[in-house]
């Protein structure tokens, strides 16, 4: 066990314990309906509907795309996220990931597209005009003006997204912490508009997709809704 142990990364005991079962699981998985594989796999952190715990830093992942939660699941399993020495809850997730079977990976990317988003809470004094102005400016022809995203551009989906998430991917990218791996091919665009941006203009940001969150709602219905 103590060798097992130390190949691990510092995680707290229950992290490391987290990637043992799903090691345990991954076989007796295989097959399994996708929400079996959810629970089995993601609901200790992220919560039975996906929608989070921000007290252990486990965003949202509630009503991604098929297409996006593959892409960011294949990132981690394959190194591409969580291996920078300072993502500490990257490198939970590359752990945990790398464990994951293509097969099992394709379910909890299509049991994610089942649930219902939740709402994107605005970071405290933090201005929507002024977040606005500047999404319109650096954001905008990715993530589309809905925030929903660009599967041709492998955008992300900003709108399905914990508020306190975004700030922290946004910090992370500015610092070289995520988007730095060579095969990351979307990091690099992201780093170089992040570190434009200091903590004030990532939290503005922030509270303009929340209210984008409000006005076209993620899911089918808000896709429909942004057509019209």
């Amino acid at each position: 066990m103590e060798r097992i142990r130390a190949s691990f990364p510092e995680f707290p005991m229950p992290s490391r314990l987290s990637v043992l079962l799903v090691l345990c699981l991954a076989g007796p998985l295989a097959g399994q309906e996708p929400e079996s594989v959810f629970t089995a796999v993601c609901a200790k952190c992220h919560g039975a509907s996906a929608e989070g715990n921000a007290q252990i830093m486990a965003p949202s992942l509630a009503g991604l795309p098929h297409w996006y939660g593959s892409l960011q699941l294949n990132k981690f399993r394959d190194g591409v996220r969580g291996k920078h020495h300072a993502d500490l809850t990257g490198a939970q997730m590359q752990a945990i990931a790398a464990t994951l079977t293509p097969e099992l990976v394709t379910a909890i990317a299509s049991h994610l597209e089942t649930l219902q988003p939740v709402p994107i809470l605005t970071p405290p004094g933090a201005d929507p005009r002024r977040g606005g102005e500047l999404y319109d400016e650096i954001c905008a022809k990715c993530h589309r003006f809905n925030g929903q995203g660009e599967r041709a551009f492998r955008s992300a989906p900003l709108t399905t997204l914990s508020g306190w998430y975004l700030a922290a991917s946004l910090r992370k990218f500015r610092e070289g912490v995520r988007g730095s791996h060579g095969a990351d091919l979307e990091g690099p665009k992201m780093r170089e508009i992040a570190v434009r941006l200091g903590d004030r203009e990532i939290n503005d940001l922030v509270a303009y997709i929340a209210l984008l969150a409000e006005r076209y709602p993620p899911g089918e219905s808000g896709r429909k809704r942004a057509a019209q």
